[in-house]
């Protein structure tokens, strides 16, 4: 609900700033497709208001269960395959997805869920470190892991998915702050510095100890980067 009510103010942020030009947004929401009755939402691509429509029609179950599982195999099989990116297409430039949630992904894309809940038919499950490699090829990925969350400090699914994703794994320690986390993630890889970020959101308006959050999940991206000597 928390994420809900803030992510409307993400498009501003991205224009404010201009970390990128003409940005699109698609909202979803995921489930478990094993006991959930809406295992996956999604919308469009959209640039204005449709954005706000969207997350406010997104129906927040409240389910589950016993395990530390859901569906984000099903959601990323859905983005590598039934989408389209005109960045991709006509620049050769990945988009971002960005997966927010607190618990790890099932091991395989079964063939009968991507049936019954996409429509497609595929001959075999599909190992969901395979698909993300698919995935990486159209977007840069990262997951967010807000505090509020059940297992917001469980070792095991923070290592699944670094695992899966490398140092692209944000902890993110106030929840309310999840749209000056991808926006400023955003403007981390196309080129703005740490420093240009935090003044960016004290100018936007933001709390200290917001700002404070988003910079320290960032550390890992920051890391990976100095890493990779880029």
């Amino acid at each position: 609900v928390i994420l809900q009510a803030n992510l409307p103010k993400l498009m501003g942020l991205l224009l404010r700033k201009n970390y990128i030009a003409h940005p699109q947004i698609l909202v979803g929401a995921i489930g478990d497709a094993t006991c959930d009755r809406v295992a996956l939402q999604t919308g469009q691509f959209e640039s204005g208001i449709e954005i706000e429509n969207d997350l406010t029609n997104l129906f927040l179950e409240g389910g589950g269960g016993g395990h530390i599982t859901e569906s984000y195999e099903l959601a990323m099989y859905f983005m590598a395959n039934h989408t389209a990116l005109d960045c991709l297409e006509k620049r050769n430039q990945r988009g971002y997805l960005f997966l927010i949630g607190d618990e790890t992904p099932y091991p395989a894309v079964d063939p009968r869920q991507v049936e019954s809940i996409i429509g497609d038919k595929i001959q075999a499950p599909i190992p969901t470190d395979e698909l993300v490699r698919d995935l990486e090829k159209m977007y840069d990925v990262y997951f967010i892991l807000p505090n509020m969350t059940s297992h917001y400090k469980d070792e095991g699914i923070h290592k699944r998915w670094v695992q899966l994703l490398g140092q692209n794994v944000l902890r993110l320690e106030q929840p309310a702050g999840i749209c000056e986390l991808i926006a400023s993630t955003i403007g981390l890889c196309e080129g703005t510095d740490l420093d240009k970020v935090s003044a960016d959101l004290k100018e936007a308006g933001t709390e200290l100890a917001t700002i404070g959050a988003v910079t320290g999940a960032l550390a890992s991206v920051i890391g990976g980067r100095a890493k990779r000597g880029s």
